[in-house]
């Protein structure tokens, strides 16, 4: 079974993504800031991270930067060309806004 990790700090949007995934029957680890992401991924490996960028504590960018082994979908409001463009060339698999 495949394991996510969610970094979203927004409960609501956190919770329909986590709901959504559940009834796919993915295995789903929740980290609300990006200090918290950071350490979970030290003690655990996940098949796919979903990252905001705009978190409290570590900023998703920084995640982006240390994690190279796991595919990142980032997910954001941040909108313009240059953060996608940033996130990409950083490591990331893939930009949603």
């Amino acid at each position: 079974m495949k394991k996510i990790l969610i970094v979203e700090d927004d409960i609501s949007i956190h919770n329909m993504i986590e709901e959504l995934l559940k009834k796919e029957n993915y295995i789903i680890s929740n980290a609300y800031s990006g200090t918290e992401a950071l350490m979970m991924l030290e003690k655990e490996n996940y098949d796919l991270i979903l990252l905001d960028l705009m978190l409290p504590g570590a900023k998703g960018e920084e995640i982006i930067e240390k994690v190279k082994e796991t595919p990142i979908i980032v997910l954001s409001a941040k909108i313009s060309s240059d953060d996608k463009v940033n996130c990409l060339l950083s490591g990331a698999s893939d930009y949603v806004i």
